[in-house]
């Protein structure tokens, strides 16, 4: 999941200001964590290319209304991760991108892993469902718990006291090792929140 930090999402706002967001989209390429971007007139792509059509060379989505590029090689792991923008002043800054930790998909032969998914589909999946919610099992790494919310949770402005007066409060009495749940869910995208801010 590609997810945006509030100052990344500054930055980009202030890249597109004035412009179409019908003409003009943002390329992302991506180089480690080094992420280069720029705008690009969608009006004028190399041919071939086609907006939600043309996968081979390039990926568009959707976000927060404007068009983003990636190359072929970013494609994946932008999917899975976080930009971030580090403002140096005038002169310098740029977009940063930090590959989820979750992204890694659970170690099942992590004897917790299968103890922490029985008690999402027992119990705290089934209380979730009341709200037309679910949560899902990203990682288990160290000492954290990696969920990912949907349906009524994803975008619901409940969700921090979810997490931290049920799930998490849950899942610490059951497994005592476990020191925190991180949301690693995209609320911005929810389309039907339980609870709207």
């Amino acid at each position: 999941m590609l997810n945006f930090t509030q100052t990344a999402k500054n930055k980009i706002k202030e890249l597109i200001q004035g412009k179409d967001a019908n003409d003009f989209g943002l390329l992302f390429k991506l180089d480690g964590e080094n992420l280069e971007l720029t705008t690009i007139d969608l009006t004028k792509l190399p041919q071939g290319v086609e907006p939600l059509r043309d996968k081979r060379t390039h990926f568009f989505m959707e976000h927060d209304h404007y068009m983003i590029l990636v190359d072929e090689v970013g494609q994946k792991e932008l999917h899975e991760g976080t930009v971030d923008y580090s403002d140096g002043g005038l002169l310098s800054g740029g977009f940063e991108y930090k590959k989820s930790l979750a992204a890694q998909g659970p170690d099942m032969s992590n004897p917790i892993v299968p103890e922490i998914q029985k008690l999402l589909d027992n119990e705290i999946n089934p209380g979730l469902a009341m709200h037309g919610g679910f949560a899902e099992l990203l990682n288990v790494l160290n000492d954290k718990v990696y969920l990912r919310f949907g349906g009524g949770c994803q975008g619901c402005s409940m969700i921090d006291a979810t997490v931290k007066g049920g799930v998490e409060k849950r899942i610490k009495q059951i497994f005592p090792m476990i020191q925190a749940v991180v949301d690693e869910t995209d609320h911005d995208a929810g389309t039907n929140p339980y609870f709207k801010g």
